[in-house]
């Protein structure tokens, strides 16, 4: 099955209780990057809209079906005091996954950021052509 190019539906957050947080969602005609502080309350700033052509989306539907995403469970949780929170809810020709973690990653809800995960993260980043986020969230965010 060949996805749109464009989601039906797509919100993903991170939020480090101590570092930062961000937040990417689809609003129907572009794609909405908020970044910021984060700790008991998020406080989001500096946003972005983006708006990736359809070569960009095409590569990261590829990178979503090569890691999985579509069959990662619904609850990922570490059971620890602190830790990173995480959402995604991804809809597309009537494929969804709606996935949250607590300190634990997909796809076998491990305690580190699993490879899967932090390659979804790059995706993200290629299709927001952020070289930035990639360094971020993708190459040092775990250390």
């Amino acid at each position: 099955m060949t996805e749109n190019a464009h989601p039906d539906k797509l919100l993903f957050s991170v939020n480090c209780f101590t570092g930062p947080a961000f937040v990417l969602e689809w609003d129907g005609n572009k794609l909405l990057y908020e970044v910021g502080a984060s700790g008991k309350y998020v406080v989001l700033d500096n946003k972005q809209a983006i708006i990736p052509d359809n070569i960009k989306w095409t590569k990261f539907w590829s990178d979503v079906r090569n890691i999985g995403v579509w069959y990662w469970q619904k609850q990922y949780d570490n059971k620890v005091c602190d830790g990173i929170d995480w959402e995604l809810d991804l809809v597309s020709c009537n494929r969804e996954v709606r996935s949250q973690g607590f300190a634990a990653y997909p796809p076998k809800g491990t305690g580190d950021p699993s490879e899967a995960f932090k390659q979804l993260l790059r995706a993200f980043g290629e299709l927001m052509s952020d070289q930035d986020f990639i360094r971020r969230w993708y190459l040092n965010s775990w250390s």
